[in-house]
């Protein structure tokens, strides 16, 4: 990669070198002949079909690319197919588990708001006449009462948090293998920069390839 970033420093877009640098660019030409086994040359300063070359050099480098990223990747992608099926079933039992859950809070918080509401009101309507005591009492259930309501809302929001960090552990599993099957079939049909583009959004381990990548 560094021999190709020098040869586009010292090429022209047509192709043509200075006279200074013809020595130093015939030398890159034929490393990088041997390296992609091609047989690129330069004539009277001029690099024959530059920007064959240029191309031919940029898929070397995505594809180089593309590979060290599926190495990178691999380990996830293995990891993932042999989870994703247990995260499925945890999805499914904590989807009922929150479901059921969901039923039963929903109806005693109703009937204890219901509750609330009445004894309020009870409240009102006895402010003249109850005694300080009774008024106390009603006091007292209704606290009860709305503690009740809201450990239940607890209750049924950990249920909640628990389902929805099992969908959210079933779907990463799902689309690291998604995207390591497409961005594999991309490669092995040529098409590195779609494989590089699907790997670079998924990987969080590309920084450590980059060495290998741009040798």
């Amino acid at each position: 990669k560094d021999l190709s970033r020098e040869l586009q420093n010292l090429v022209g877009v047509n192709g043509e070198v200075k006279k200074s640098d013809e020595e130093r660019v015939a030398f890159i030409l034929s490393e990088l002949n041997e390296a992609l086994g091609t047989e690129y040359s330069m004539t009277d300063g001029v690099v024959q079909k530059y920007q064959e070359l240029k191309k031919s050099i940029d898929d070397v480098i995505q594809s180089k690319t593309a590979n060290a990223l599926l190495e990178a990747n691999n380990a996830l992608y293995v990891e993932a197919i042999q989870a994703e099926n247990q995260a499925l079933q945890d999805l499914v039992l904590s989807e009922k588990d929150y479901q059921a859950q969901k039923e039963v809070s929903e109806q005693k918080i109703l009937e204890w708001s219901d509750s609330v509401a009445e004894l309020r009101q009870r409240m009102i309507d006895g402010a003249g006449e109850m005694t300080t005591s009774e008024l106390m009492a009603l006091n007292s259930q209704i606290n009860n009462l709305e503690r009740k309501i809201n450990e239940e809302k607890a209750l049924l929001g950990e249920k909640e948090t628990a389902y929805n960090e099992s969908a959210a552990n079933y779907a990463d599993y799902s689309n690291t293998i998604m995207t390591y099957e497409e961005a594999q079939t991309a490669a092995l049909s040529g098409n590195y920069d779609r494989a590089v583009e699907l790997l670079r959004k998924k990987s969080g381990n590309f920084d450590q390839y980059a060495d290998d990548v741009d040798q």
